[in-house]
């Protein structure tokens, strides 16, 4: 009986010790919580990548079918056509969105003395703008702009006769306009950042006061043809307000094909209406820039074309 007795202590002793040898450690079983709930967050974001790709084709196939409708041809056979005019405007685009090759001072500078002989080498202006954009929910953020809004945010320069340029090397011997936010270094003439620069800072009749703000004040009425450029664009062309699901570089080439087609339509239809519209004085571009008219302007609301 004491012999049985021992035994069962025994055994009683030796089990805790063999059952808390079994199981894994605290820190283990945190380190495998951890690899699961990677390996499931991993899962979700691949469900929802899928997800959204499968919107964004239906979305974009959506649009598509309208026209495969009107001319009675598939959908997939209506985007790749898509596509490929797309390219091919764009590779277009190498040969007409470029600088003037004329060193002649341009006749806006040259015909009004506001402007002659401060301005007699510049050769356009730089700004940006931001497009409506597209994206998927994990890089939402790079593509969110200051307002919250998902956008593509560009920037482009134009000369005085309302074309693209997208300069980037070459510009010896002359220079762009640009706003405050630039450095003053070569290729680039920003404004006096300390005194006034808007034009419709300058409103109310307001003496200027010096040589700086005078400047300042020609600076902005000749720098105002980039934002009426990009009031043009985007009156021109309504997906640039809300862009279709594509792929990222989908976007950027459907941008760059919509800024090939406004220089070409800007070559061979020097009378085209919304041209005419905006080349207008002191006018007002709802949405680019701010508020530039000093003195009676007009306006163009982008929203209602």
């Amino acid at each position: 009986m004491a012999i049985l007795e021992s035994n069962i202590t025994i055994r009683s002793s030796k089990r805790p010790s063999d059952s808390s040898d079994e199981r894994p450690s605290k820190s283990k079983r945190e380190l495998m919580s951890s690899q699961m709930n990677d390996v499931l967050q991993s899962m979700v974001e691949a469900a929802k990548a899928r997800i959204e790709a499968s919107k964004a084709k239906a979305e974009r196939y959506k649009r598509i079918r309208v026209i495969a409708n009107c001319f009675r041809h598939l959908t997939e056979t209506v985007d790749r056509q898509f596509k490929e005019t797309v390219k091919a405007i764009c590779r277009l685009g190498k040969f007409i969105i470029r600088p003037s090759q004329s060193n002649e001072v341009h006749p806006l500078i040259a015909n009004n003395t506001k402007f002659f002989p401060y301005f007699k080498k510049c050769i356009g202006a730089i700004d940006g703008t931001y497009i409506s954009a597209w994206a998927p929910t994990s890089k939402l953020v790079s593509y969110r702009n200051r307002k919250a809004i998902i956008t593509h945010n560009i920037m482009c320069s134009c000369d005085f006769d309302m074309k693209f340029t997208f300069v980037y090397t070459g510009w010896e011997g002359g220079y762009y306009l640009v706003d405050s936010d630039y450095p003053c270094t070569l290729g680039f003439l920003p404004p006096y950042r300390t005194k006034r620069y808007h034009l419709r800072d300058f409103r109310g009749g307001d003496h200027l006061e010096g040589a700086k703000e005078l400047f300042n004040y020609r600076h902005s009425s000749l720098r105002n043809v980039i934002e009426r450029c990009f009031g043009v664009l985007k009156a021109r062309f309504p997906v640039l307000k809300m862009m279709p699901r594509y792929k990222p570089c989908r976007q950027v080439n459907v941008m760059r094909a919509c800024c090939t087609i406004h220089n070409f339509i800007r070559m061979a239809t020097r009378n085209d209406r919304l041209f005419t519209q905006f080349n207008v004085d002191n006018l007002t571009v709802e949405g680019e820039g701010r508020d530039n008219s000093g003195e009676p302007s007009h306006t163009v609301d982008l929203i209602n074309h």
